[in-house]
């Protein structure tokens, strides 16, 4: 009877020692997974601001005195170019075509 207790008492010192092993494991996974998301927000954060710049860059070669105008100056010129027909009609023919492209890239993708 003895043996049968000693027996059962090791069986469930291994299940608690098992137990703790997977509460640790679980632990490292959620602050792996902290960890990353984290590394997701900063490379999304950090690619957005380099269009923003880049962007920003392209918009001043355009400008003749870029530090003589506000940002409402800049804002009025932007507000006038996109009011145009000409200007909307571009911007909604450019974004057709990514679209388009990304389909097709996507279809040829399920069928290799």
């Amino acid at each position: 009877m003895e043996k049968l207790i000693d027996v059962r008492n090791e069986e469930l010192n291994l299940l608690d020692q098992e137990l703790l092993e997977a509460r640790n494991q679980e632990k490292r996974c959620r602050q792996r997974k902290k960890i990353l998301e984290h590394q997701g927000k900063a490379l999304k954060r950090k690619e957005r601001d380099h269009r923003l710049y880049t962007r920003g860059g392209m918009l001043e070669k355009f400008l003749r005195e870029p530090l003589l105008l506000t940002n409402d100056h800049v804002f009025r010129i932007l507000q006038e170019s996109f009011s145009k027909e000409s200007v909307r009609n571009l911007e909604n023919n450019l974004i057709s075509e990514v679209i388009e492209a990304l389909m097709n890239e996507t279809k040829s993708e399920e069928t290799t």
